[in-house]
């Protein structure tokens, strides 16, 4: 409790001393950009890894952030082992199974691996863990997958790179916006948010859109307050946020060291600023 006084007092102290941001924005733009951050839009959704949940949901600002939202959690493949969640008030968390291709998807379903699982988080991308076959033809993997896993009741979520996120947006139920390597610049970060989300709604109406938002993207190690200034200027144009907390490894050989406590602080700050 003592240290959760402190670093309150310590965020107040930082959100207090961060004027408006560096780049160019007219009167009326820097008022929203004010409004946007100090009375945030409370997310409808949340994805994170089981490690980054149970950190959070130890503290009293975060779980307030994450209150009444649905929680999509899981344990990244060949990274770490799932941890314990208990519980976190008016939050809804659904297990989620996480694949980096259709073929150990399948392989899943057909073992009864799925068995306990309400949703998959289906990452596709231009990397070496998904087959070559797939990432020719993304969209059509998505719809395999969406075909795969009709008539089981299991909530499909998409990861694939920004450039395939409207094709693939009619063959799920959640997609990701991949933008958390515009977070550095607010402006971007919402320009992206706002071009790829009106893209996506247009050919899917009933679509949930999270953004994303991480500890330390290609670009560099951000802040809590990088994270939270770009994911409250966005926040009304998407569902809710998936927060990245990568660590060092095969599926991310550019990340710094594992860094939880800039993932709480961003909660804390949401937390603390929800009316």
């Amino acid at each position: 409790m003592i240290m959760n006084v402190f670093r309150n007092a310590a965020i107040g102290v930082l959100i207090s001393a961060v004027a408006a941001p560096s780049f160019a924005l007219s009167s009326l733009q820097v008022s929203s950009w004010k409004q946007a951050t100090s009375h945030p839009i409370r997310p409808e959704i949340d994805i994170m890894s089981t490690r980054t949940l149970s950190a959070a949901e130890t503290d009293t600002s975060a779980r307030s952030a994450l209150a009444d939202s649905v929680i999509y959690t899981y344990a990244p493949p060949n990274s770490h082992q799932a941890y314990p969640i208990q519980s976190i008030p008016g939050a809804s968390i659904v297990p989620t199974a996480y694949f980096r291709s259709l073929t150990d998807l399948s392989s899943a379903l057909s073992s009864g691996a799925l068995t306990g699982y309400r949703a998959v988080l289906l990452d596709l991308e231009d990397w070496s863990f998904t087959p070559i076959s797939e990432q020719e033809n993304i969209p059509g993997t998505y719809a395999a997958a969406q075909k795969l896993l009709a008539g089981t009741g299991i909530t499909l979520i998409g990861s694939p790179g920004i450039k395939y996120a409207i094709q693939v947006a009619p063959y799920v139920n959640v997609l990701d916006l991949q933008i958390q390597r515009y977070e550095f610049d607010s402006a971007e970060y919402l320009a992206q948010a706002t071009r790829l989300a009106e893209g996506v709604r247009a050919v899917a109406p009933a679509i949930k859109i999270t953004a994303g938002v991480s500890t330390n993207p290609p670009a560099g190690v951000a802040s809590a307050w990088t994270m939270f200034k770009a994911y409250a200027v966005a926040g009304s144009i998407v569902n809710g946020l998936w927060m990245n907390v990568p660590t060092p490894g095969p599926g991310c050989p550019t990340c710094s060291a594992y860094n939880p406590n800039a993932a709480n602080i961003f909660f804390d700050m949401l937390g603390n600023r929800l009316t």
